[in-house]
């Protein structure tokens, strides 16, 4: 399931399926049945809505789709890895990755961590195991490594001035419809930051329109930010069980007057906050992850929160 944005008040459910073994190739080594290369995308609320079919770079089998705070999806084991950004127009939603020397395929798993890299770890195709030491004409060994990988912006570390850090969550264990305060900063993206800050007042940040993207944005401020929750799951035979990506409703974002230092630069302080859903289908009671995406960059660190 893609990213739910409070923006349609959640009416757009989409699922995406990509890949997958060809028919009849179960049971059938010796047949060598080509993976699908095949991408459906389907609107589940949408009446009459039909499948939206994409092709991949390249065909997949074993593969596991996960979900990354800033809305978009890692494709990952089986083969290359694949980002697929689907809020980009058809034809450029698909970008390929640096491949892994040994890509995990069946029995391999892939979750989120909190700074936004991707553990993977194991890969078995065998009844029991099988180690290319033990036997040289294996072409998909059993792997007992654990990887973790770096999506793109994983590689923009705070100093890097592109990742906002959250300082303080003021409450982790809430009730569906709550409110919630999140502090955190961020470097300024222009050069300001080398210099002293300037005196101003707080600068208050927007929520955006019902049919505007999923963003807040000062109207003097090129910067934009998105609040997003991702839930805990588990990963098995290339399914993520329980895994989905809300963005949240922000009720107010305001800069402070005086910035603060950090790694020797001047950033922003800013307090947002938010709301929570209380429709149990969007945000199930459980364990998420928060947080702050500025210009499609994740925060550094996201926080633990319980919804019940």
């Amino acid at each position: 399931m893609l990213p739910l944005v409070y923006n349609d008040n959640f009416k757009k459910v989409e699922i995406l399926v990509c890949g997958g073994a060809a028919t009849g190739s179960i049971g059938k080594k010796e047949a060598q049945m080509e993976c699908s290369t095949s991408c459906g995308k389907l609107d589940v609320l949408r009446k009459n809505s039909t499948w939206v079919m994409e092709t991949m770079p390249m065909p997949r089998c074993t593969g596991d789709m996960v979900l990354l705070p800033d809305l978009n999806v890692m494709i990952i084991n089986g083969v290359k890895r694949v980002l697929y950004e689907p809020r980009k127009i058809t034809g450029n939603r698909f970008t390929v990755l640096n491949p892994t020397q040994s890509p995990p395929v069946y029995h391999s798993t892939a979750n989120l961590l909190t700074h936004g890299s991707i553990i993977v770890a194991g890969s078995n195709t065998h009844p029991y195991t099988s180690f290319k030491p033990m036997k040289s004409n294996v072409d998909f060994p059993t792997e007992l490594s654990v990887i973790a990988f770096m999506p793109p912006y994983a590689e923009n570390e705070p100093n890097s001035g592109r990742r906002p850090v959250i300082m303080s969550v003021n409450a982790t264990n809430v009730k569906s419809g709550a409110a919630v305060e999140v502090v955190f900063w961020d470097y300024p993206s222009d050069e300001s930051s080398k210099a002293p800050p300037p005196s101003t007042v707080p600068s208050p940040l927007t929520a955006p329109s019902p049919l505007s993207p999923p963003l807040m944005r000062a109207e003097s401020n090129p910067d934009s930010f998105v609040l997003t929750m991702t839930s805990s799951l588990w990963s098995t035979h290339s399914f993520s069980h329980g895994q989905r990506v809300v963005t949240l409703n922000p009720l107010n974002i305001t800069t402070q007057p005086e910035r603060r230092m950090e790694n020797g630069r001047w950033v922003n302080v800013r307090t947002v906050q938010l709301r929570i859903s209380s429709h149990s289908a969007i945000l199930p009671r459980t364990y998420y992850m928060l947080c702050v995406v500025k210009n499609g960059n994740p925060s550094s660190s996201c926080a633990w929160i319980r919804v019940r």
